[in-house]
């Protein structure tokens, strides 16, 4: 997931990125494409579902991740 700065065409934040590179295990971020996102008013705090059938709540400003369900049938 990364945060864009639209008007400069620039990456302002990546919050997660290719498991490997990162060393990213399986439960800490999704493994596959996400699929939606929903940020609160202050889009300080986003929620992620994806196609790896996990949902994450993310805290924007400190970078973590908690996931919050996990479909092992996806």
């Amino acid at each position: 997931m990364k945060l864009w700065d639209l008007r400069q065409r620039k990456c302002l934040k990546d919050y997660g990125g290719d498991d490997e590179e990162l060393g990213v295990e399986d439960n800490l971020f999704h493994t596959d494409s996400i699929w939606d996102i929903q940020a609160n008013s202050h889009f300080d705090q986003a929620y992620t579902c994806g196609r790896d059938g996990k949902i994450f709540h993310t805290d924007l400003a400190g970078e973590n991740h908690t996931m919050i369900f996990h479909d092992k049938d996806s």
